[in-house]
């Protein structure tokens, strides 16, 4: 094996198991090409990479890409290292990001920052795992089977964006992305109709996120479908949170922030500090856990919530039930989720790996939309989380005050966890994920900013006059011309499986 700094130590050989049980142990480089366990669970470490003060310490005077190296060697140590530092050079490019940083932490006064996530090519945090995903799963299929991986994504705006780029053109893949037609931002639906690639789809449906991504699954677990593409030589694969592949990654910016506070605001290395995170699928927020339990001293991780507030309720109350509630749309659409995937992996750690009791928790959200945790268990996840719901109203308070007070314009995901943290000060710092541009969501920043005046009729007007305003480029670099590109995938869908599959056939027909 190639050698990598490991303190005097062998790395760590990890195996990743599905929270569901099902199947043998499999490598890092197994579990991403397969995206979704075998048996419908997802699939985590058997255990979790321990990280000392002294990794840290070392860690402070790293670039972002080569501590993004040391990271993932520590959860992929079957791949050599000479090829994961050439992963995370390429995906952390300078060329890809418009900030010298990467990933910039920026004080919000009164011992709050903004861990800034929008410097990247589709002006979204997604940009961190989906730039390097790709080079994870051409690398596994060389390795492996060589076979064709089609990747498969439900988002609610930014993962299809951010997918739809690094997957583009990429050696034995093709990407297709469905989204809510009518639950995404101008500029999100544009980034996706306008995706350029020959192995690239973007389709509307009609439906929700939550039917999108329920739709995905059945697709994954349909034996018939997928043998029948298996003929083909395409397998499938997910470049949704649901894919470890997309975790591992966010584990970095967690890190890469913690430290930033150490480097730049004089914050003691080894003292807590609280982290606060708008969440949909509760991806980005667990991999802050998993940062927590290898050893960043981080405490409270906060759960940001707008309205579709089951998240929120269940770390509150133990409960998770979502009967008789249908998604809103709200003005955080990347949110507007109830069923989050990867609660399944806190659930998981809660039950100490016990699958049987995780497929008992998720057979009663799949048949009865609600499961309860016991006392204990509900007192245990308290130790880590809190969570906050924050209202459309609050959003448009927010995106107006954090530009007057610190002469920051949040897009609106950002403004819930702003929201979230205003509420939960504390003695410890803390960092709050900003996860998008605020240019993805020009009418929302219109109606915060300008509501007494006639919103313009294009969205490229209205991010012309924000800017005016707010006095700053409407968009990044890499989204400047992003209205002038050419509509390639115009088509819409309804989101039940079925059309969704024969979409799927239709697209795999085409490019053989």
């Amino acid at each position: 094996m190639t050698k990598r700094q490991n303190y005097g130590r062998m790395p760590m050989m990890i195996h990743y198991v599905s929270t569901r049980g099902g199947g043998a142990p499999v490598s890092f480089s197994e579990a991403v090409l397969c995206g979704l366990a075998p048996d419908g669970g997802l699939f985590s470490s058997e255990s979790t990479p321990k990280i000392s003060e002294k990794q840290m310490v070392d860690w402070l005077k790293k670039p972002y890409a080569e501590l993004a190296a040391e990271i993932l060697a520590l959860f992929a140590p079957e791949i050599p290292q000479e090829n994961i530092q050439h992963f995370c050079r390429s995906a952390y490019a300078p060329e890809k990001f418009s900030h010298a940083d990467i990933a910039p932490v920026t004080s919000l006064g009164k011992n709050r920052f903004l861990l800034e996530l929008f410097h990247g090519p589709t002006g979204a945090f997604k940009d961190f795992a989906l730039q390097l995903l790709p080079h994870i799963i051409s690398y596994a299929i060389t390795q492996g089977d060589g076979l064709h991986r089609a990747i498969l994504v439900a988002t609610s705006g930014d993962t299809g964006g951010a997918a739809l780029s690094g997957f583009a053109d990429v050696t034995n893949t093709s990407c297709v992305v469905f989204f809510p037609e009518d639950g995404v931002s101008p500029l999100q639906e544009a980034q996706m109709r306008g995706a350029e690639g020959e192995n690239v789809l973007s389709l509307g449906i009609r439906g929700s996120f939550d039917t999108a991504q329920s739709a995905v699954k059945e697709i994954f677990l349909d034996t018939s479908f997928c043998q029948m593409l298996r003929r083909q030589n395409i397998l499938l694969s997910s470049a949704n949170s649901i894919n470890i592949g997309r975790l591992i990654p966010q584990i970095v910016y967690a890190v890469h922030g913690y430290l930033q506070l150490i480097s730049l605001y004089n914050i003691p290395l080894g003292n807590t500090v609280d982290v606060t995170i708008p969440t949909g699928n509760f991806g980005d927020i667990f991999a802050v856990f998993l940062a927590k339990k290898m050893g960043i001293p981080f405490g409270k991780l906060m759960c940001a919530n707008n309205e579709n507030s089951s998240t929120t309720q269940f770390l509150k109350s133990g409960i998770f039930n979502i009967s008789g509630q249908f998604t809103k749309k709200t003005l955080a659409p990347a949110m507007d989720i109830l069923k989050a995937s990867n609660i399944e992996r806190l659930l998981f750690f809660l039950a100490d790996h016990n699958s049987e009791k995780v497929k008992t928790w998720i057979s009663e959200r799949e048949g009865f939309r609600k499961f309860l945790l016991s006392t204990e268990e509900h007192k245990k996840i308290q130790e880590d989380f809190l969570a906050e719901t924050v209202s459309d109203a609050e959003i448009l308070s927010e995106i107006r005050k954090s530009t007057d007070e610190f002469g920051k314009t949040p897009d609106p995901h950002t403004a819930v966890g702003i929201v979230a943290a205003r509420r939960n000060a504390s003695k410890n710092p803390m960092l709050i994920f900003s996860t998008a541009h605020w240019a993805k969501f020009g009418e929302t920043i219109w109606k915060a900013l300008l509501p007494e005046k006639d919103i313009p009729k294009t969205e490229e007007e209205i991010l012309l006059r924000l800017a005016e305003v707010i006095q700053r480029p409407p968009l990044p670099n890499a989204l400047k011309h992003i209205f002038q590109k050419k509509t390639r995938h115009s088509k819409t869908i309804s989101g039940t499986t079925d059309d969704m599959k024969h979409a799927l056939l239709n697209f795999f027909e085409k490019q053989s």
